[in-house]
């Protein structure tokens, strides 16, 4: 395998300079530091692809298998951050 997989994993936080996603470590494995790929999707917009740097990782809550990850975003751009704008003022709506 090549260890790529393609994931819809769910956003819980964005903002300008990363996010946090919720994602079940019996099905993904992220590790600390690591650069990942992906496709910011939210609905009534195309998307954006970015490249994000996995900062933090704990417990989403106690007893629970899924774990919440805090990424910052690399390189995103001027065409990426205002795409990023964009889809900031449709995810505050």
């Amino acid at each position: 395998s090549s260890g790529t997989s393609k994931r819809h994993l769910i956003v819980v936080d964005l903002s300008p300079s990363g996010m946090a996603l919720i994602y079940d470590p019996r099905l993904d494995q992220f590790d600390l530091s690591r650069s990942y790929l992906g496709l910011l999707h939210v609905p009534n917009h195309q998307g954006q692809r970015l490249r994000f740097e996995v900062a933090n990782m704990r417990p989403l809550d106690e007893g629970n298998e899924q774990r919440i990850i805090g990424c910052l975003f690399k390189g995103l751009g001027f065409t990426g951050c205002r795409t990023l704008a964009e889809i900031l003022a449709i995810w505050e709506d």
